[in-house]
């Protein structure tokens, strides 16, 4: 399954100041091909908001990118994550959703967990990052609806008339000759015993 990390730099924790500047808050999208949607699940202020974003073939990471996030595109792991490193802030929420397997305890070193380390000095530098509080960042704008349908093209009165006229001349030559009887000067003729006779005889 695949799961978009979303990081933001809005965090309303009080220490929130003491996180990377540019990564404070991380939520996760998750495509689920069998509901057919992208569902996202952001821990804010201690409360889950699990929300249903587009249909999964909307392009849901550059929709992200777009309102300035930041995105990275994995695969949802197989083995469930379960550690004593798993916190009850945003990071320990997405772990647990994504299945991540890591040691990260901020939305920073979740980051440069998913991504390629530059050397010795990017871990040193984890090692003393502030763990996070839970992320207050606001989730993402929903994604803008689809287009409507094209709108319906009203018949003319002229192209009802048309259609009016053809269906009865349908009906008209669906009835054939017998539709139409002309008579003679003589009055309608009338068959008796085999023979033809004019009325009133």
């Amino acid at each position: 399954m695949k799961c978009l990390v979303v990081f933001g730099a809005e965090n309303a924790h009080p220490l929130a100041w003491l996180l990377n500047r540019s990564r404070r808050h991380v939520w996760c999208a998750l495509r689920d091909t069998e509901q057919n949607m992208w569902l996202s699940y952001n821990w804010h202020k201690g409360l889950p908001i699990i929300r249903a974003e587009a249909a999964a073939d909307f392009d849901l990471e550059a929709h992200y990118l777009s309102n300035g996030f930041e995105v990275l595109s994995i695969e949802r792991g197989d083995i469930p994550c379960m550690s004593f490193s798993i916190l009850n802030n945003c990071v320990g929420h997405v772990k647990v959703v994504c299945a991540i397997k890591s040691w990260a305890l901020t939305p920073y070193q979740l980051y440069r967990s998913l991504t390629p380390k530059k050397g010795l000095t990017m871990k040193f530098k984890q090692l003393f990052t502030v763990p996070g509080f839970g992320g207050g960042s606001p989730a993402a704008p929903a994604p803008p609806p689809p287009p409507p349908p094209p709108p319906v093209q009203e018949t003319s009165a002229e192209e009802i008339d048309a259609k009016k006229q053809k269906s009865r001349l349908r009906e008209a030559g669906a009835k054939g000759r017998a539709s139409t009887i002309l008579t003679s000067p003589m009055g309608v003729e009338e068959e008796t015993g085999g023979k033809k006779t004019l009325l009133g005889e």
